[in-house]
């Protein structure tokens, strides 16, 4: 039997001009440091995609997301991404975490 696919979500949230996207400014894992990330991570099992997006939005934004809509799957050996996408005032957004959240590739 086929090992499990481990699940992720990342959520695209964009400003509601959709001009400017909310991404995360990794500092882990080493391989990531400095580089920009959508917002997101593993979904739990005991969880769907769509809770997972609005747990993970929430940890890394200070911001409770709920109306994601689901927009396509990545899949490799042994994971699957599920991308998400939201609209929303980036303005709101804030970084309660080391990782800084940004709408600005610089």
């Amino acid at each position: 039997m086929p090992n499990p696919k481990t699940l992720y979500c990342a959520g695209l949230y964009f400003s509601e001009d959709r001009q400017n996207i909310a991404l995360i400014r990794k500092n882990r894992p080493d391989w990531q440091k400095g580089r920009l990330n959508a917002v997101g991570g593993r979904v739990e099992e005991y969880e769907s995609v769509y809770e997972a997006m609005a747990r993970e939005f929430k940890e890394e934004t200070g911001r409770k997301v709920t109306n994601w809509r689901y927009f396509c799957t990545l899949t490799g050996i042994n994971y699957q991404v599920q991308f998400l996408v939201g609209f929303g005032d980036l303005f709101k957004l804030k970084s309660p975490t080391d990782e800084e959240v940004t709408s600005k590739p610089e």
